[in-house]
């Protein structure tokens, strides 16, 4: 492949990834800042609302998230075609157990891999240097929109909520998860405060609403 073919598939990947950036990114601000900011406004993670400068600095270094992960995509792309490597266009040729198998194996190891990376980018002089800008690219939402018994259940506690990785960007210390709960367990890197907070934000009431209480065994606790 000639240095020209190579920048233009280059060029498609990068356009695929800032899509695949922007779409969800914008859409996920329109629907939970603007249309449906003031209606979910008490289950905010956080009092303050980020100043539109942040907003778009946060944008602006996102640009580089962007590149990085182009590149990554580009080198896979050329690894196939050189015979290093497979990408999969037809389901059925593996069939849906593999595809499934491989989706849930590929998300379990990007997960380790995420955990252990951003502790390595906590260390004294990398996170001075490159996390303090970066952890402002990782999107969350700001609002914890789980249901209250979601941090607590045996099938769903071992999963990341919004007031998980909120902890993290409010302290810079601990829960370093991206999907799962499990590493920070294990480490003893999860946040002594992440229970109450996950309570607290899930219990608030919205205003202009009165409280529904809880109810055990036909008892009103």
């Amino acid at each position: 492949m000639s240095w020209i073919e190579t920048l233009s598939l280059w060029r498609h990947v990068v356009l695929m990834d800032l899509l695949r950036y922007a779409i969800p990114a914008g859409l996920g601000f329109l629907v939970f800042r603007v249309w449906l900011g003031r209606a979910i406004a008490h289950r905010r993670t956080q009092a303050r609302c980020p100043r539109r400068s942040q907003i778009w600095r946060a944008v602006g270094a996102s640009r580089s998230t962007v590149f990085l992960f182009s590149l990554v995509g580009l080198g896979t792309v050329l690894a196939a075609r050189a015979g290093h490597t497979r990408i999969y266009t037809d389901f059925a040729e593996r069939g849906a157990a593999y595809a499934l198998l491989s989706f849930a194996a590929i998300v379990v190891l990007h997960d380790a891999y995420f955990y252990w990376t951003h502790r390595l980018l906590h260390l004294p002089g990398v996170f001075e240097r490159v996390h303090r800008v970066l952890s402002n690219v990782i999107g969350h939402i700001g609002f914890e929109l789980h249901p209250r018994w979601f941090a607590s259940h045996p099938l769903t506690r071992w999963m990341t909520t919004t007031t998980h990785h909120d902890l993290h960007h409010q302290y810079f210390h601990g829960n370093y998860g991206l999907y799962f709960t499990w590493w920070d367990e294990i480490a003893g890197t999860t946040r002594g405060d992440y229970s109450a907070r996950f309570a607290e934000n899930t219990s608030r009431v919205r205003a202009g609403t009165r409280a529904v209480p809880d109810v055990e065994d036909g008892a009103v606790v």
